[in-house]
């Protein structure tokens, strides 16, 4: 590849130097991973001190197998061209989403990635090869009180016959500085898939806008929309119809914005919803249908309310840009 890379490699017969151009709130450990180069699932691993496995999300190779197996007919006259996410997992908890555009000419790389189903940095390691690595971007997420955030690197990581474009995303980066403690603080809050309730009867205590907030629990809808949005912070998640100067409008709404417009509708209903919830943890909404209502429904979700439904099937062209109000039953 001809793109000019962030980390430079230099030795000589008595020493080695490794320079990468980073913002200055990168740390030591949050370097070496950036700097890995098909081995991060192995040096994750030696950080935990727990086993790294991949998660496939998806995967859409193209052009379609002709027959099976495709390294009968992969070459260099014939690449397949493989687009791919994996979330790479520890304690049942996302360490870092990866999405690659893999593109393959030799039969050998076929057979062990399509066939068989190595990971990429596996099959780097079971040929013994030693990739070219290149370093193309590295993007800090925003963070509160210089804690937490995102990190998020692309790079290049290639051999003869197998070329692999990736960006991969750790979407907190606490992870780098509480280490084993990040895993164990969500699975201290799962016992057999059940959240435990806490005891001081005060519902709101540790939802993500309290004094005593919690990890987000793994594998939720709220967590997922946290990790899209840090991911694909601008692939489009919806249209919602407004009303425009020449008629109905389409607006376009991104993973980020859907995210912030959940998170301070929460924040909102947390005050309001305090004094009237109590003990009871059962909402009961009443909206059409719509973009508006799911950015209620999520909303009450951050809360960890368990919300009800009642709305008609069509949803109609909103008379005024704000939230709307909506009924509670309890």
């Amino acid at each position: 590849t001809n793109t000019m890379s962030l980390a430079k490699d230099s030795f000589s017969a008595a020493s080695t130097s490794v320079q990468i151009q980073t913002p200055p709130s990168v740390t030591g450990i949050e370097r070496i991973m950036l700097s890995a180069r098909g081995d991060l699932q192995r040096l994750l691993s030696s950080f935990l001190s727990r086993p790294i496995n991949i998660r496939l999300i998806y995967a859409h190779t193209s052009p379609s197998p002709l027959r099976s197996p495709p390294s009968a007919y992969i070459s260099t006259s014939f690449p397949v061209i493989q687009d791919r996410q994996v979330h790479l997992m520890s304690s049942g908890k996302i360490v870092c989403i990866a999405t690659s555009s893999v593109t393959i000419t030799s039969p050998e790389c076929g057979k062990l990635f399509l066939e068989e189903g190595y990971a990429i940095g596996q099959v780097f390691q079971r040929l013994r090869s030693t990739p070219i690595f290149t370093l193309v971007d590295i993007t800090e997420g925003p963070r509160e009180n210089g804690k937490g955030g995102s990190l998020e690197r692309t790079y290049i990581i290639e051999m003869e016959g197998f070329v692999c474009r990736i960006t991969e995303v750790f979407p907190d980066r606490e992870l780098f500085v509480s280490g084993e403690q990040w895993l164990d603080s969500v699975q201290e809050l799962v016992q057999e898939n059940q959240v435990v309730v806490p005891g001081d009867g005060d519902f709101f205590s540790h939802t993500p806008f309290s004094k005593n907030a919690i990890a987000p629990l793994p594998f939720t809808l709220s967590s997922i929309l946290r990790t899209q949005a840090a991911a694909i912070p601008n692939v489009p998640f919806s249209a919602y119809p407004v009303d425009g100067p020449t008629g109905l409008q389409y607006k376009e709404v991104s993973y980020s914005q859907f995210y912030t417009q959940v998170q301070a509708f929460a924040k909102g209903l947390s005050k309001q919803m305090r004094s009237i919830i109590g003990e009871k943890r059962t909402v009961g909404v009443l909206h059409e249908s719509g973009y508006k209502l799911a950015v209620i429904v999520m909303a009450l979700l951050e809360l960890n309310v368990t919300a009800f439904l009642l709305a008609p099937a069509v949803s109609r062209s909103p008379s005024s840009p704000h939230l709307p109000h909506f009924s509670t039953w309890y």
